[in-house]
Protein backbone atom coordinates (compact mmCIF):
# COMPACT_ATOMS: atom_id res chain seq x y z
CA UNK A 1 0.00 0.00 0.00
CA UNK A 2 2.97 2.32 0.48
CA UNK A 3 3.73 4.61 -2.42
CA UNK A 4 7.04 4.38 -4.27
CA UNK A 5 9.86 1.91 -3.73
CA UNK A 6 11.85 4.10 -1.35
CA UNK A 7 12.04 2.81 2.20
CA UNK A 8 12.43 5.45 4.89
CA UNK A 9 14.83 4.51 7.66
CA UNK A 10 13.41 5.36 11.07
CA UNK A 11 15.95 5.29 13.90
CA UNK A 12 15.54 5.60 17.68
CA UNK A 13 16.92 9.16 17.50
CA UNK A 14 13.92 10.16 15.37
CA UNK A 15 11.33 8.82 17.86
CA UNK A 16 9.06 11.66 19.01
CA UNK A 17 6.67 9.64 21.12
CA UNK A 18 4.73 6.44 21.44
CA UNK A 19 1.10 5.83 22.18
CA UNK A 20 -0.88 2.68 22.79
CA UNK A 21 -1.15 1.76 19.10
CA UNK A 22 1.58 3.63 17.20
CA UNK A 23 5.03 5.13 17.48
CA UNK A 24 5.62 8.56 15.97
CA UNK A 25 8.91 9.47 14.31
CA UNK A 26 10.29 12.68 12.85
CA UNK A 27 10.33 12.20 9.08
CA UNK A 28 14.02 11.71 8.20
CA UNK A 29 13.78 13.90 5.08
CA UNK A 30 11.31 16.63 6.08
CA UNK A 31 11.22 18.37 9.48
CA UNK A 32 7.60 19.44 8.88
CA UNK A 33 6.34 15.85 8.74
CA UNK A 34 6.16 12.85 11.03
CA UNK A 35 5.68 9.15 10.34
CA UNK A 36 3.39 7.00 12.48
CA UNK A 37 4.11 3.28 12.52
CA UNK A 38 1.77 0.71 14.05
CA UNK A 39 3.03 -1.15 17.11
CA UNK A 40 0.22 -3.68 16.81
CA UNK A 41 -2.25 -4.55 14.10
CA UNK A 42 -2.79 -1.58 11.81
CA UNK A 43 -6.34 -0.24 12.27
CA UNK A 44 -6.06 3.35 13.35
CA UNK A 45 -4.22 4.62 10.29
CA UNK A 46 -6.73 2.96 7.96
CA UNK A 47 -9.59 4.68 9.82
CA UNK A 48 -7.81 8.06 9.75
CA UNK A 49 -6.86 7.77 6.10
CA UNK A 50 -10.48 6.97 5.17
CA UNK A 51 -11.85 9.77 7.34
CA UNK A 52 -9.45 12.42 6.00
CA UNK A 53 -10.58 11.48 2.49
CA UNK A 54 -14.21 12.08 3.55
CA UNK A 55 -13.29 15.40 5.20
CA UNK A 56 -11.55 16.50 2.01
CA UNK A 57 -14.52 15.45 -0.16
CA UNK A 58 -16.86 17.41 2.12
CA UNK A 59 -14.61 20.48 1.97
CA UNK A 60 -14.19 20.57 5.76
CA UNK A 61 -11.81 23.04 7.35
CA UNK A 62 -8.95 20.96 8.79
CA UNK A 63 -6.85 23.82 10.20
CA UNK A 64 -6.86 22.36 13.73
CA UNK A 65 -6.00 18.81 12.66
CA UNK A 66 -2.60 17.29 11.93
CA UNK A 67 -3.35 16.34 8.33
CA UNK A 68 -2.72 12.92 6.84
CA UNK A 69 -0.38 13.22 3.82
CA UNK A 70 0.66 9.81 2.50
CA UNK A 71 1.53 6.20 3.20
CA UNK A 72 5.18 5.16 2.98
CA UNK A 73 7.34 2.09 3.38
CA UNK A 74 9.74 2.22 6.32
CA UNK A 75 12.25 -0.16 7.84
CA UNK A 76 9.70 -0.69 10.65
CA UNK A 77 6.73 -1.43 8.39
CA UNK A 78 4.16 0.72 6.66
CA UNK A 79 4.10 4.28 7.93
CA UNK A 80 1.51 7.03 7.75
CA UNK A 81 2.90 10.48 7.03
CA UNK A 82 1.25 13.36 8.88
CA UNK A 83 1.89 17.05 9.27
CA UNK A 84 4.17 17.66 12.28
CA UNK A 85 2.90 20.47 14.45
CA UNK A 86 5.50 23.14 15.10
CA UNK A 87 5.38 26.59 16.61
CA UNK A 88 5.94 29.57 14.36
CA UNK A 89 9.61 29.67 15.41
CA UNK A 90 10.05 26.09 14.15
CA UNK A 91 10.20 24.44 17.58
CA UNK A 92 8.20 21.27 18.04
CA UNK A 93 4.90 22.20 19.68
CA UNK A 94 4.18 20.83 23.14
CA UNK A 95 1.25 18.57 23.87
CA UNK A 96 -1.42 20.16 26.03
CA UNK A 97 -0.36 17.82 28.86
CA UNK A 98 3.28 18.96 28.54
CA UNK A 99 2.32 22.64 28.40
CA UNK A 100 0.27 22.31 31.61
CA UNK A 101 2.79 20.13 33.46
CA UNK A 102 5.69 22.41 32.48
CA UNK A 103 3.61 25.42 33.55
CA UNK A 104 3.76 26.92 30.05
CA UNK A 105 -0.02 27.44 30.33
CA UNK A 106 -2.24 27.97 33.34
CA UNK A 107 -5.98 27.28 33.60
CA UNK A 108 -6.88 30.84 32.56
CA UNK A 109 -4.99 30.28 29.28
CA UNK A 110 -6.06 26.67 28.75
CA UNK A 111 -9.82 27.17 28.94
CA UNK A 112 -10.13 29.65 26.02
CA UNK A 113 -8.00 27.35 23.84
CA UNK A 114 -10.17 24.39 24.79
CA UNK A 115 -13.36 26.34 24.08
CA UNK A 116 -12.10 27.40 20.65
CA UNK A 117 -11.22 23.78 19.83
CA UNK A 118 -14.66 22.64 20.97
CA UNK A 119 -16.36 25.29 18.85
CA UNK A 120 -14.25 24.30 15.85
CA UNK A 121 -14.90 20.54 16.17
CA UNK A 122 -18.64 20.96 16.74
CA UNK A 123 -19.05 23.54 13.97
CA UNK A 124 -17.20 21.34 11.49
CA UNK A 125 -18.81 18.13 12.92
CA UNK A 126 -15.42 16.40 12.99
CA UNK A 127 -15.28 13.06 14.79
CA UNK A 128 -12.38 12.45 17.15
CA UNK A 129 -12.01 8.98 18.58
CA UNK A 130 -9.85 9.83 21.61
CA UNK A 131 -9.74 13.42 22.79
CA UNK A 132 -6.93 13.62 25.29
CA UNK A 133 -4.41 16.22 26.53
CA UNK A 134 -1.78 13.87 25.05
CA UNK A 135 -3.39 14.03 21.60
CA UNK A 136 -3.58 17.83 21.39
CA UNK A 137 -0.65 20.09 20.63
CA UNK A 138 -0.41 23.77 21.51
CA UNK A 139 0.70 25.58 18.35
CA UNK A 140 2.09 29.04 19.12
CA UNK A 141 2.17 31.77 16.48
CA UNK A 142 2.54 35.55 16.52
CA UNK A 143 -1.25 35.82 16.44
CA UNK A 144 -1.69 33.54 19.48
CA UNK A 145 -2.03 29.87 20.25
CA UNK A 146 -4.41 27.16 19.19
CA UNK A 147 -4.89 23.47 19.88
CA UNK A 148 -4.32 20.95 17.11
CA UNK A 149 -5.63 17.37 17.22
CA UNK A 150 -2.74 15.06 16.35
CA UNK A 151 -4.28 11.62 16.79
CA UNK A 152 -7.59 9.79 16.69
CA UNK A 153 -9.34 11.81 13.98
CA UNK A 154 -11.72 9.11 12.84
CA UNK A 155 -15.10 7.52 13.33
CA UNK A 156 -15.56 6.91 17.08
CA UNK A 157 -18.04 4.08 16.59
CA UNK A 158 -19.04 1.38 14.20
CA UNK A 159 -21.66 3.54 12.53
CA UNK A 160 -20.30 4.92 9.22
CA UNK A 161 -23.15 7.44 9.08
CA UNK A 162 -21.16 9.58 11.56
CA UNK A 163 -19.10 10.64 8.54
CA UNK A 164 -22.08 11.94 6.63
CA UNK A 165 -24.67 13.14 9.14
CA UNK A 166 -23.31 16.12 11.11
CA UNK A 167 -25.88 15.76 13.90
CA UNK A 168 -24.79 12.16 14.51
CA UNK A 169 -21.12 13.14 14.43
CA UNK A 170 -21.91 15.76 17.09
CA UNK A 171 -23.62 13.15 19.29
CA UNK A 172 -20.45 11.03 19.29
CA UNK A 173 -18.24 14.10 19.61
CA UNK A 174 -20.22 15.20 22.68
CA UNK A 175 -19.46 11.85 24.38
CA UNK A 176 -15.77 12.17 23.51
CA UNK A 177 -15.78 15.76 24.77
CA UNK A 178 -17.21 14.77 28.16
CA UNK A 179 -14.42 12.21 28.58
CA UNK A 180 -11.84 14.83 27.54
CA UNK A 181 -13.15 17.32 30.13
CA UNK A 182 -12.73 14.71 32.90
CA UNK A 183 -9.12 14.06 31.79
CA UNK A 184 -8.40 17.79 31.60
CA UNK A 185 -9.89 18.48 35.04
CA UNK A 186 -7.62 15.84 36.59
CA UNK A 187 -4.62 17.52 34.95
CA UNK A 188 -5.37 21.13 35.88
CA UNK A 189 -4.39 22.27 39.38
CA UNK A 190 -7.33 22.73 41.73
Amino acid sequence: MATGAIVLTLTPELLLGQGRDRACYQHPDDPMLCVKVAIRREKQTRRERRYFKVLQQQGKNTRQLARYKDTVATNLGTGAVFELIRDQDGALALTLRQAIEQQQLDASEVMPLVQRLRDYLFTQAICVRDLSPNNLMVRRTDSGSDLVVIDGVSNPGVNPLNFYWPWLARVYLNKAWQSFERKLNRLLPA
